[in-house]
C-alpha cells in the first residue's frame, strides 16, 4: 500500500510541476544546493548531498527541490553502483531558518520519505542530517512514529553540539565538501556529470 501511494505522489507531482527536469538540473547547478558527489564511500555506494545553506526558499520552491530529488532517484535507476551499492544521503542543515521551517510541514515530509523510501528499488544504507535546528529535532518526533524500523536504524540527526562526529565515523572527511567538515571545494566534491546526464 504505501508503495502504491508513493507512485501516485510521484504522479501527482509531475503533473502539477510540469517544469521539464532538465531545467530544473540547470538552475540547482547554479545555485549549487543538490548533486551528487563524486566519491564512493568504502563500501562503493554513491552518496547524494544537500546543502541547505545554498537553498533560498524565495529562489528555488520545495516542489521545484522535489522534482530534482524525483530525477535524481530516476538517474539512480541506471546506475549499476546505486542499484548494486545502494545509496547514502547527506542533508546539511546549516543556515536553515524560518523560511525553511515553513516548507517541513509533517505532511510535506511523509509524502518525501513515501516517495523517496518505498517507491524506489533503491536500497538507501545510511541517511545524516548534520547541524539539524531545534524545529527539525521536534518534527523528527512526530515523524518516528510512521517509521520503520530499518530506517530509524538508518537515519543519524547531528545537531550543533556534536556538529559532524557521526557523519565522520561513516565517511572519510577526504571524500566530502568543507561546509560538513570535508577537504574538497565544491569543485571538486561534486559530480555534475552524473547531474546532467539526461534519461
Amino acid at each position: 500500500m504505501q508503495e502504491r501511494d508513493g507512485i501516485a505522489e510521484i504522479r501527482s507531482l509531475l503533473n502539477a510541476f510540469p517544469t521539464e527536469p532538465i531545467d530544473v538540473i540547470g538552475q540547482l547547478k547554479k545555485y549549487g544546493v543538490v548533486g551528487m558527489l563524486k566519491a564512493r564511500d568504502k563500501l562503493g555506494r554513491r552518496i547524494l548531498f544537500l546543502n541547505a545553506e545554498k537553498w533560498d526558499p524565495d529562489e528555488i520552491s520545495s516542489e521545484q527541490m522535489t522534482i530534482m530529488g524525483l530525477y535524481l532517484l530516476e538517474r539512480g535507476l541506471r546506475d549499476d553502483d546505486m542499484m548494486t551499492n545502494g545509496i547514502v544521503f547527506i542533508h546539511s542543515c546549516s543556515g536553515m531558518g524560518l523560511k525553511h521551517a515553513k516548507l517541513y510541514t509533517l505532511h510535506k515530509t511523509l509524502r518525501i520519505i513515501n516517495i523517496c523510501w518505498y517507491s524506489y528499488p533503491l536500497k538507501v544504507k545510511g541517511i545524516y542530517y548534520v547541524n539539524v535546528p531545534i524545529y527539525l529535532v521536534y518534527l523528527y518526533k512526530l515523524v518516528k512514529p510512521f517509521l520503520t524500523s530499518k530506517f530509524k536504524e538508518r537515519l543519524k540527526l547531528s545537531t550543533k553540539d556534536n556538529t559532524f562526529e557521526t557523519l565522520h565515523e561513516n565517511l572519510s572527511p577526504d571524500l566530502l565538501p568543507k561546509c560538513v567538515g570535508g577537504i574538497l571545494e565544491d569543485e571538486e566534491a561534486f559530480d555534475w556529470e552524473f547531474l546532467e546526464t539526461k534519461l
